[in-house]
């Protein structure tokens, strides 16, 4: 009896089977996907957070210095252009033209002072370039010591914090390290400002002297004696 029944439900889920073939194609399928499904040890385990693309840490020496060249020739470059604009101004104004016209009446003193004007210049040129290098030096080894920086790594990130390019891969970790972060990132950017403004004014009180020995030292022509007489009466006085 046992034997009989063990018989019909057997005969009867091979028919079921017969009458159903979308469900044993779906079966054969599954098991299909099964097998070629990719097991959870084949997929590498990541520890931490998300690698960046631009990790600077990873990336080749060259690669960095190249970027610090780009971040201070950028910032070269807009010194440049305030140069650029500032020239443009002085162009337009007639002090220095009345200037190197009347400074031979002045008695040596003329002289004097445009030598102190000129020291003053350069002075103010060369301070904050000793402080941008101070800096420098100052944030590459309190990172390469502190934070435990690579030498390379921490002078990338220094340059690309006082030119304000940004270091976004790694930041100072410890709390005396931001606490210096703070005061340091400060210092170091105004005084990067400082020596490109510097440059600018240099570079146009250079170009203010050329023009004044021009002046000076070139020879009277026919057209400026007609540009002197302004009543026409033919005599310059």
């Amino acid at each position: 009896m046992a034997y009989d029944n063990t018989r019909e439900s057997l005969i009867g889920n091979s028919v079921d089977a017969s009458n159903h073939p979308e469900d044993k194609n779906n079966a054969v399928q599954r098991r299909r996907h099964c097998r070629n499904y990719p097991l959870k040890e084949n997929f590498p385990e990541q520890n931490g957070p998300e690698p960046r693309l631009l990790k600077s840490t990873k990336e080749p020496t060259l690669r960095k210095i190249l970027i610090v060249l780009a971040a201070y020739l950028g910032m070269a470059l807009g010194g440049l252009i305030l140069g650029k604009a500032a020239d443009y101004i002085l162009e337009k104004q007639q002090v220095l033209l009345v200037r190197a016209t009347h400074i031979n009446d002045m008695v040596g003193l003329a002289e004097i002072l445009k030598e102190v004007e000129t020291h003053k210049i350069r002075y103010n040129f060369l301070i904050p370039l000793v402080h941008v290098v101070v800096l420098t030096v100052l944030g590459t080894v309190y990172m390469s010591v502190t934070e435990k920086f690579k030498f390379v790594d921490a002078f990338y990130c220094v340059c690309a914090s006082i030119t304000t390019l940004g270091y976004g891969d790694q930041s100072f970790s410890t709390t005396s390290g931001r606490i210096f972060a703070v005061f340091w990132i400060l210092a170091s950017t105004i005084c990067v400002g400082r020596f490109f403004f510097y440059l600018a004014e240099l570079c146009t009180e250079s170009r203010q002297r050329s023009f004044t020995k021009w002046v000076l030292t070139r020879n009277l022509t026919f057209f400026d004696l007609e540009a002197a007489d302004l009543d026409d009466d033919k005599v310059v006085r």
